[in-house]
């Protein structure tokens, strides 16, 4: 994602419900880093004939509604708010299935596109090298310059060379759920490695203590799982070795404390080795010269790494705070691929800060639900009928399905003022080029799997942009939701087109509480 996109420190944005940019945050000396919503998407397109079963014509079910001319989110006076805007909505629903408002959005003067040259949503780009996340619930909390950056474990271990740019915080994200392993030992006490000096282990451990202190060095040998009920702690002068062809799996329920010089998986910088998984609700701390590498995974509690500790690896979980001269260093893997094909698109051009006449959160959450008083609704199908090329087409020029009725023209030729909403189901194909584009007048956003696919905000006519599937984390063969959002919310010239070799299925229509129509 490019910076000027992007949640940097220096001037970006933060985009989460209910959250904000900290002062804590402003503190911290991390130049480019991104902080987005989750959305389970990433997305080229090919016009591969569909099977012949397919249907000739799709219909997608939906509802218009219609604003009067004093709604301050429409009829905008000339020379107020034009322009393609990305970044105004959210990157996922709101807890009733529509778009969010995003705190702040950005004019796009020149459009992020993919290799063959097609439109797509900024926060989609990808330059062919890997990409370092850290998918979190809530804001980081950075302080008292830190360290975060990202390398490539596939390259060696982290330095010199092998040092990249800080990785995008994913906020909002979609936490696994974590259970303890079975088969284990019975439960002992205490395992407790204490004093100057070297041992080995090559069995599994379950206990309610694990201590390693005082100097001590510890051998992995062996594929190795240990579960701690309590307490799993490591201090002053420790190190923890974990060679080639072995493994550690750390399960906690309880405290889990690296301080004091501790050294984890350090040996030869490969965070694949070492595992951790935080099953209970403390935090992970991570502090007073430490380092490991490893990948942790802690939902339910945020990591701390505090005086000089540093994480090499990856991290998922509650959330992060760093401080006191921290390191954060995100394995971001090799360059990301599509079916075999390394993603390579082509950098767009950003503008500044750009609200596109959204006047605010209030009435942005008006436009796609019923809201007595503020607008009136009807249902509304569209048509996509399949052509020889196996590509199912809705051209939409010119889109008035609301002319003479609802709140009527208001003097205008045709009836300006509205939003149309239309929700599908979908069976993704993996690696068989499905794609959907869209294109038209005004706000048009598409969401697939509930994240944010293609992202045309703001007043302009003429612009479109593709998704191509591929590019989401989906499972082949699984079913998916689908939403269309479309507002037209100035003059003449509404228009709204549908391309896709994606055969919608199973189309049902947002319910439509107004009773006032025709």
């Amino acid at each position: 994602m490019p910076a000027s996109v992007g949640g940097a420190v220096d001037g970006g944005r933060f985009v989460s419900e209910g959250m904000s940019m900290t002062p804590a945050i402003r503190q911290g000396k991390v130049r480019g880093f991104s902080i987005v919503v989750a959305a389970s998407i990433l997305a080229m397109p090919a016009a591969d004939a569909l099977p012949q079963s397919s249907p000739e014509t799709i219909n997608l079910r939906g509802a218009v509604r219609d604003f009067r001319k004093a709604h301050p989110d429409f009829d905008v006076p000339d020379g107020g708010g034009y322009g393609h805007v990305a970044g105004n909505i959210l990157l996922t629903f709101d807890s009733s299935g529509v778009p969010r408002l995003a705190p702040a959005g950005f004019r796009v003067a020149t459009q992020w596109r993919n290799a063959a040259n097609d439109g797509i949503a900024p926060h989609l780009y990808r330059d062919g090298r890997g990409t370092a996340v850290v998918p979190v619930v809530g804001a980081p909390s950075i302080v008292n310059n830190p360290q975060v950056d990202s390398f490539d474990s596939s390259s060696g271990p982290y330095g010199g060379g092998n040092v990249g740019p800080a990785p995008t915080f994913i906020a909002d994200s979609e936490m696994p759920v974590l259970t303890e392993p079975a088969g284990l030992p019975a439960l002992v006490p205490q395992a407790v490695y204490n004093g100057n000096g070297a041992s080995a282990l090559s069995n599994d451990v379950h206990c309610n203590r694990f201590a390693l202190l005082n100097r001590h060095r510890l051998t992995i040998n062996g594929h190795l799982t240990i579960l701690s009920e309590e307490e799993f702690t490591i201090d002053n002068h420790c190190k923890l070795i974990i060679p080639d062809g072995s493994s550690l799996t750390v399960y906690i329920k309880g405290s889990f404390t690296l301080s004091n010089n501790i050294e984890m998986n350090m040996h030869d910088g490969d965070p694949h080795r070492l595992t951790i998984y935080n099953l209970g609700e403390t935090p992970i701390i991570i502090g007073n010269n430490v380092g490991l590498y490893a990948q942790i995974i802690s939902p339910l509690a945020p990591l701390q790494i505090l005086n000089n500790g540093d994480l090499y690896g990856n991290y998922t979980g509650l959330g992060v705070q760093l401080d006191n001269s921290a390191g954060l260093h995100i394995d971001g893997g090799s360059a990301r691929s599509m079916c075999g094909t390394v993603i390579v698109d082509r950098l767009g051009v950003a503008g500044g800060a750009f609200a596109a006449n959204v006047t605010s959160e209030a009435t942005f959450s008006e436009w796609f639900r019923d809201v007595l008083g503020a607008n009136l609704s009807m249902p509304h199908t569209i048509t996509l009928v399949r052509n020889a090329a196996g590509i199912y087409e809705s051209v939409n020029r010119p889109f008035y399905p609301a002319d003479d009725r609802l709140f009527g023209n208001e003097d205008d030729a045709h009836n300006n003022n509205f939003t149309y909403e239309a929700h599908f189901r979908f069976v993704f194909r993996a690696c068989q080029g499905q794609f959907i584009r869209l294109g038209g007048s005004d706000d048009i956003y598409l969401f697939l799997a509930n994240g944010l696919a293609i992202d045309l905000g703001g007043i302009a006519h003429g612009r479109e942009q593709l998704i191509e599937l591929d590019r989401l984390n989906l499972v082949d063969g699984e079913e998916y939701s689908g939403a269309l959002f479309y507002a037209h919310r100035h003059g003449d010239g509404a228009s709204l087109t549908v391309s896709t070799n994606v055969e919608l299925i199973g189309t049902t229509g947002p319910s439509v509480a107004s009773a006032a129509f025709d």
